[in-house]
C-alpha cells in the first residue's frame, strides 16, 4: 500500500501569502528556510499601480504546481 499524498508536504514549495506580492511584480528572493518580497523600484506610493499579468513567472510556476498535484 502506498500512501504518496503523505510525501506531498515534503516536496511542496510553502510560498506562503506573500506570493502575491511577486505575483504583482515584487522580487522573490529564497532563503534557505524563509523568502522575502521586496519592491522591484523604490517608488512613491501614489504611483504604484498593479495589473494582472497571466505571463509572471511565480503566478505561472503556481499554477503549474496546483495542476500538476490536480492531476495525481
Amino acid at each position: 500500500m502506498k500512501f504518496m499524498e503523505d510525501a506531498l508536504s515534503a516536496i511542496w514549495p510553502n510560498f506562503g501569502p506573500g506570493i502575491i506580492a511577486a505575483f504583482l511584480g515584487a522580487v522573490f528572493e529564497r532563503g534557505e528556510e524563509t523568502c522575502w518580497f521586496l519592491p522591484a523600484k523604490d517608488e512613491d506610493i501614489a504611483d504604484i499601480h498593479f495589473g494582472y499579468d497571466s505571463g509572471n513567472i511565480w503566478l505561472k510556476c503556481v499554477r503549474e504546481l496546483y495542476q500538476a498535484a490536480l492531476v495525481y
